[in-house]
């Protein structure tokens, strides 16, 4: 009878090991190469094919990633393959907008590597169409403050070639209507200055800082024009002088960042301001208040606001003494008041800050110059959701210090320092500018965690946004939960810069309990946008107060810490995490409480992360007490941007056959091994990566039993090392 059962075993044993089914796509990613925005590709075939010895379905493919629009394909059903059998689809490359494109298609099956992951790729060039003169401006300007309402190019605040033995710093400002196509001298400066920064605030332009005229005299003066009166104003002034600062609105306040100072009476004396600054237009008493320092110090750069985010791009460090242009970007998150550096700019760069803009979900910059006054040709585009950057097209004359912007699918480009003659412009020139990206509108935060006590209440805001123009919106009354209320805006009008959608919960109706609602916002001709809100309610005190909670990157780990001034029966710590690409918290790690404490208690999680792909990664504590309850903590997050590969095999143990995903920070030639428990070489093969993820297929099952060791080792050297364990 033991015999029998051993035998029986053996056999079944040997059925799992030779009976597997695995879906191999060839090819393993798809490169487009390079297409004009708004054309598609030729069709390019994937063909799976069935290397195992069962039956698999594939039962569903989709294209997802960061631009999933830009793809498609031609599969439907659901489709069946034997062993040995493939079958075939298209795939094509339709971009949207320009610049690098990247998705995945994700292809879902019954096989034991489902999902499987194709990479997909493309870049998108702008069809540039030739520019054209329009008339003269009235000056010859230089590093002016541009900006567009209405349709009309406004212009101020620059150096002026009247003639003089030296550039004028005299207040005179004009305006482009690109109705008429003429220019209009408008009212001038009150107090006229250069090196200012400058935002648009409803119909308002705001015009911050700068110096006044020879012998040069830092200001702390605030300026607004008012586009509909063709009058100024005055407004709260800065705490300090602060010359070449980025402005930027979002939603009712104005920051500003960058910039340098100087000392009258010795140039040489100068600093790069490292100190942001807000302002609240809701309270504007308060004054200017200090917010996180901007960590790379600069002048002379570009900004703009997408997504509810700020992006400081290129600029110089020094100015009068010694300028060195970099070509440094980053990103200022407000709800976290915290900046992070993103990916460079391909050359080193400034002076091109009212050729700096927002248009589409990109950042256009225009001209500039780099390393000295050496003006630039080309127009390049920054994507800030996949951190790339591409050039789209050229300029009709190479200039720094010029003004863009978009009216109307109309690119416009005027005044500057000519690379040809050294001399300021009064030239003008626009083209066709066409755009077919889809509107979209979003709340920044997406997702709100509420913990009340019974019989109390909480305010807050949202921050509605759009990209590819204004949503005139309200908020969808049947998604507002009977235990919240819309205080400010529940409807108007969303733009780039974002609105403030002010709410109050509610908890007294409430029992004790955990409740959820999606708040919608809708607007015609843009998709529906969504906040996720997660009330939990609790009777009586809560069990911890939390003083302060923070994530903090150590290479490739999140280093999490917390303390609390007090716990009452408080049981644990839930440790959750979210990364950007995802719509929920996932519940990571948990940490004992300390039940009852009327003293600091100190608390740390550290979470490998090597493995995750790059981006933001969100954490937030869930608090619980011993009955069950529970509130959660703030969000925090820490930016994840590896500079180094990545390699991980799944399913890990298995029976031979398993998959490999591998992340390279970019395009590369990779060997690899395979090396078994003597060290002895069972495979060997070269590979092309993409970059960022890719996935390999590794077949083993023709080897017995044991622990292998898969080895990479990329073009710089760098030696990866997984150990897989085959049953």
């Amino acid at each position: 009878m033991i015999v029998k059962r051993i035998v029986i075993l053996l056999l079944l044993t040997l059925c799992i090991f030779f009976t597997y089914a695995n879906l191999t796509p060839s090819p393993a990613s798809i490169d487009f190469g390079s297409h004009v925005q708004g054309s598609t590709s030729a069709p390019q075939s994937i063909q799976l094919t069935n290397n195992g010895s069962s039956s698999i379905t594939i039962t569903d493919v989709s294209i997802s990633g960061i631009h999933p629009g830009d793809f498609s394909h031609s599969f439907s059903g659901t489709v069946s393959l034997g062993a040995g059998a493939s079958s075939s689809f298209d795939v094509t490359f339709s971009p949207v907008i320009w610049g690098h494109r990247v998705a995945n298609l994700v292809i879902t099956h019954t096989g034991p590597n489902s999902p499987l992951l194709i990479s997909l790729s493309g870049d998108a060039t702008e069809d540039c169409s030739p520019w054209n003169i329009l008339p003269q401006a009235l000056d010859k300007r230089l590093e002016s403050v541009m900006e567009i309402v209405d349709g009309k190019m406004y212009v101020f605040a620059s150096y002026i070639d009247d003639g003089g033995p030296n550039l004028a710093i005299n207040g005179l400002s004009e305006m482009y209507n690109s109705q008429t196509g003429n220019w209009h001298r408008i009212a001038t400066m009150p107090n006229p200055v250069s090196h200012a920064g400058s935002t648009v605030v409803g119909d308002d332009i705001w015009i911050v800082g700068g110096f006044e005229n020879w012998p040069r005299i830092n200001t702390t003066d605030v300026q607004i024009y008012h586009t509909k009166t063709n009058t100024w104003s005055m407004g709260p002034s800065l705490p300090a002088p602060r010359n070449t600062a980025c402005v930027e609105h979002i939603a009712n306040k104005i920051y500003v960042f960058g910039g340098f100072r100087f000392d009258p009476n010795d140039f040489s004396n100068e600093e790069d301001i490292p100190e942001t600054l807000v302002l609240d237009l809701d309270e504007p008493g308060n004054g200017w208040q200090s917010l996180a320092n901007f960590p790379v110090p600069r002048n002379h750069m570009g900004s703009a606001v997408v997504a509810g985010k700020i992006y400081a791009l290129g600029g110089q460090q020094n100015h009068n003494v010694g300028g060195n242009d970099t070509d440094l970007v980053h990103e200022y998150d407000p709800l976290t008041d915290t900046w992070t550096q993103k990916a460079s700019i391909p050359f080193a760069f400034s002076h091109n800050e009212p050729a700096t803009f927002a248009y589409g979900g990109q950042i256009i910059m225009a001209g500039g110059r780099t390393f000295g006054y050496a003006g630039l040709d080309r127009v390049m585009a920054y994507d800030p959701f996949s951190d790339t950057w591409t050039q789209i097209c050229d300029l009709p004359i190479a200039v720094a210090g010029a003004e863009a912007g978009i009216i109307n699918g109309e690119l416009y480009l005027a005044h500057g320092l000519s690379a040809a003659s050294g001399n300021l412009l009064d030239s003008a020139f626009n083209k066709s500018f066409t755009h077919t990206a889809a509107a979209r509108m979003s709340f920044y935060p997406d997702v709100l965690n509420v913990g009340l006590v019974k019989g109390n209440n909480e305010s807050g805001e949202v921050t509605l946004f759009t990209l590819g123009g204004d949503a005139s919106y309200s908020i969808d009354p049947s998604s507002i939960p009977s235990w919240m209320t819309i205080d400010k805006n529940f409807s108007g009008k969303a733009k780039q810069s974002g609105i403030d959608v002010e709410y109050t919960i509610y908890s007294g109706s409430l029992g004790a309990g955990h409740y959820t609602a999606n708040l919608k916002a809708t607007a015609p001709g843009f998709p529906d946008a969504e906040v996720s809100i997660d009330l939990q309610v609790n009777t009586g005190s809560l069990p911890v107060e939390l003083l302060h909670f923070e994530a903090n990157l150590q290479q490739a780990r999140s280093l999490l810490a917390w303390q609390t001034s007090q716990e009452s029966n408080s049981a644990h710590f839930v440790i959750e995490r979210r990364h950007e690409d995802e719509a929920l918290f996932s519940p990571i790690g948990l940490v004992e409480a300390a039940g009852n404490s009327n003293s600091v208690q100190t608390y740390s999680f550290t979470e490998d992360i090597s493995r995750l792909p790059k981006g933001e990664i969100y954490y937030r504590l869930k608090m619980v007490d011993l009955d069950g309850s529970f509130e959660y903590s703030q969000v925090v997050s820490v930016n994840f941007q590896p500079s180094l590969a990545q390699l991980r095999a799944f399913p890990n143990p298995n029976q031979g056959q398993f998959s490999l995903d591998i992340y390279v920070p970019g395009h590369q030639q990779a060997e690899l091994r395979v090396l078994d428990s003597q060290g002895r070489k069972v495979q060997q093969r070269q590979l092309q990566l993409e970059k960022g993820m890719n996935r390999e297929e590794v077949s083993l099952d023709h080897l017995p039993a044991g622990i292998y060791v898969v080895q990479l080792i990329t073009r710089q050297g760098q030696s990866l090392v997984e150990r897989v364990q085959l049953r």
